[in-house]
């Protein structure tokens, strides 16, 4: 294989694609940058992208990786047209899914095009084909893993990432009805997302929202339960051993959870939402410790951070 020369890397972020991706690939970026790996990272999240302007700047030495799997990527097919042309000059590594976004049901695997879904799934001995949750993309946040479990749920975090989501205010409004004691609710909404309607003249619990934060982990940490979208965030979750409910907010959202919640470190919301559903399994989570216990003991040691010098591996190989 030649020598590697350069790391592109392409993602998307927005309203509609929320910031997941790009956290993610930041922390690609990072990576490279401390081993000295030159890299490119660019947003090509724009109806207006120019790929052939793009294509003048690669070098044949360089490799393409890709995060871009969303149901609501509207330049999908101009991305595929371009791999699909490219694919005997360069060597792309598309960071997919499983679900109808993924990009390995529309361009095959072939000797210069390797997949990677980070997430749990039937096992496959395809070639150039990896899966599991050890090539899930997180940051080293060792000390905000939980080393214990609280017998009664006060600190609840909801947070719906990057995204524009409305069932934030719904899940706030559910709580606000919920009587039975005094809740310390933290809401975390991202650089993409509306706000929602705060009240706090009738409840009797204490709510603060916080705009946007540079890291999550922290507010993890904090809470004895989470309470967040079908993204990124259930993964975190996990590593740091925190039960959470996840709220289904799209019909594929159940391709993606079906195998992880055989594992029963997560409680879902199965699309579409309502407020029945969603007080069932609040309640079932608030008043039985043995749940998030099995929640708790069960996200032990699923995900770590080394899923970066994994990847290299296979970007090397």
């Amino acid at each position: 294989m030649k020598k590697l020369n350069s790391i592109i890397i392409l993602y998307i972020a927005g309203k509609i694609y929320g910031s997941g991706h790009q956290t993610r690939m930041k922390i690609f970026h990072n990576y490279c940058n401390i081993n000295n790996i030159s890299n490119r990272l660019i947003d090509i999240s724009s109806n207006n992208f120019d790929y052939v302007t793009f294509v003048s700047e690669i070098k044949d030495n360089d490799r393409i990786f890709i995060d871009v799997t969303n149901n609501n990527f509207i330049n999908k097919k101009k991305l595929v047209n371009f791999i699909k042309s490219k694919i005997k000059i360069f060597k792309f590594y598309i960071l997919d899914t499983f679900d109808n976004s993924s990009l390995s049901k529309l361009i095959p695997v072939s000797n210069n095009i390797k997949y990677i879904i980070p997430y749990i799934y039937k096992f496959t001995n395809k070639k150039n084909y990896y899966s599991g949750l050890k090539y899930f993309i997180i940051d080293n946040n060792f000390k905000y893993i939980k080393h214990s479990l609280k017998k009664n749920v006060m600190n609840i975090l909801i947070t719906f990432g990057g995204s524009n989501n409305s069932i934030a205010q719904k899940i706030l409004n559910n709580l606000i009805n919920f009587h039975e004691y005094k809740l310390n609710i933290k809401i975390i909404m991202g650089k993409f997302n509306s706000s929602v309607n705060i009240n706090t003249k009738h409840t009797i619990h204490s709510i603060t929202y916080i705009k946007f934060v540079k890291s999550i982990f922290p507010y993890l940490s904090w809470s004895d339960l989470v309470i967040t979208s079908s993204g990124l965030t259930k993964y975190e979750a996990i590593y740091t051993r925190t039960p959470s409910i996840v709220i289904e907010d799209h019909y594929n959202d159940s391709f993606l959870n079906k195998y992880l919640s055989l594992l029963n470190t997560n409680s879902f919301v199965e699309y579409p939402y309502s407020s029945s559903k969603f007080n069932k399994i609040f309640n079932s989570l608030i008043f039985n410790f043995d749940i998030r216990y099995k929640n708790y003991t069960n996200s032990y040691n699923l995900l770590d951070d080394k899923a970066m010098s994994r990847i290299f591996k296979i970007i090397k190989s």
